[in-house]
């Protein structure tokens, strides 16, 4: 599990490794209160692209993918913290890094010398609070 502060994949002689990650975006507990309506825009947290698919064959280095995440409508001088959770099937790890009001994730999957033959899955979960 990763917090960050966040302001307004194959067998290396006979085949191919897919590795297929899925994110997923949730919001933290809370919140309340709140009026029925008329109220400013409730805040967004945005990841693209929201699923990333990478192979790589005998021999090949490491594959990795970036995601981006940002907060849209959030109130001005807002702080959110973003925290990643992931199943690690085929990902070696999850790399967060702020750039403005931008997260760059990578994503460094594992050699694929290191795994069998076939398809790994695996989830990130991401949560802005």
């Amino acid at each position: 599990m990763t917090l960050i502060n966040l302001r307004s994949f194959g067998n290396a002689v006979r085949g191919l490794v897919v590795v297929a990650t899925t994110v997923l975006v949730s919001a933290c507990g809370g919140g309340g209160g709140g009026s029925a309506g008329g109220g400013a825009p409730v805040p967004t947290l945005n990841v693209s692209p929201a699923q990333v698919s990478v192979t790589s064959s005998s021999g090949a280095a490491a594959p990795t993918a970036v995601l981006q995440a940002s907060v849209t409508n959030a109130a001005s001088a807002t702080t959110y913290y973003l925290d990643i959770a992931s199943t690690q099937h085929g990902i070696a790890s999850i790399s967060p890094a702020q750039a403005g009001s931008v997260i760059n994730i990578t994503i460094s999957f594992n050699d694929p010398a290191a795994l069998g033959l076939g398809t790994y899955s695996d989830t990130i979960t991401l949560k802005a609070c």
